[in-house]
């Protein structure tokens, strides 16, 4: 089956246009006020998903939407938590709420739209191609994403090794921090040490969390974007650590 359909991260798009368009105006006197205007905000989201559809040769889109609740802030209070001193930008609000009336969207209960978009990838990988730059898209296992005017292919492999990387450093533009001192390249060579099964891939991150369990588990479920796997229809199914065992050599 050729892929027919463009997967958007709409929270994504949404964001950086209502923070682009936000506009300083000086009215004199020491008074500033910051404008934007809800009708701007919207031509800019056609404008953006026009320019995709014209780039990549499809017309068909689904936008993926966080839903207001959100799983990990249930078994992770602090998720996310650094971020409520951060002001969202005026028209996001009122700019999401144009492209639920416009598009065909996805929200599911209590996850993010990176979540939606990992489901919908890989319940049907020869139907979708993702276009975002979030780098958590890298973790989606036989996922098609466009990247610099192509279609990258993500094998299961990658995305499990991706994810590994993230579950090894954290993210601390999402309130979680990782293995002390650990980033993109000692991740890597970690990995490289490790590499082999899932498991043998697994017990390095043990190793690097020093035998704390509950800590890594807790950063590779901050980490893992959701798969159809992790999805039962109406909830999430929280990650669990693979098995050491023969059987478990292919299974990410």
């Amino acid at each position: 089956m050729t892929r027919n359909t463009l997967l958007l991260d709409g929270d994504l798009i949404a964001y950086r246009i209502a923070a682009a368009l936000e506009t300083p105006i000086n009215w004199g006197n020491g008074l500033w006020t910051l404008h934007c205007y809800e009708d701007e905000c919207n031509k800019a989201f056609v404008h953006k998903v026009e320019s995709i559809k014209a780039d990549t040769g499809l017309k068909e889109v689904v936008v993926a939407i966080s839903s207001p609740t959100n799983y990990r802030k249930v078994i992770n209070p602090l998720y996310k938590a650094n971020r409520k001193a951060t002001r969202r930008p005026m028209c996001l609000a009122p700019l999401i709420d144009f492209v639920k009336e416009e598009y065909n969207h996805v929200i599911l209960d209590t996850i993010e739209a990176d979540d939606v978009m990992g489901i919908l990838a890989t319940q049907d990988p020869d139907k979708y191609l993702i276009v975002s730059d979030d780098k958590d898209m890298l973790t989606i296992p036989d996922a098609r994403i466009w990247k610099d005017g192509e279609v990258v292919h993500i094998t299961e492999q990658e995305a499990y090794e991706h994810f590994i990387t993230q579950a090894l450093k954290g993210d601390p533009t999402d309130g979680y921090y990782g293995v002390k001192g650990v980033g993109e390249v000692t991740a890597r060579k970690l990995i490289d040490k490790h590499r082999g099964t899932p498991w043998s891939l697994w017990e390095g991150v043990l190793k690097a969390y020093k035998g704390d369990e509950e800590e890594a588990l807790l950063n590779a479920r901050m980490a893992r974007i959701l798969t159809a796997e992790l999805w039962d229809g109406d909830a999430p199914i929280l990650w669990q650590p693979p098995i050491n065992n023969e059987e478990n050599a292919t299974h990410v």
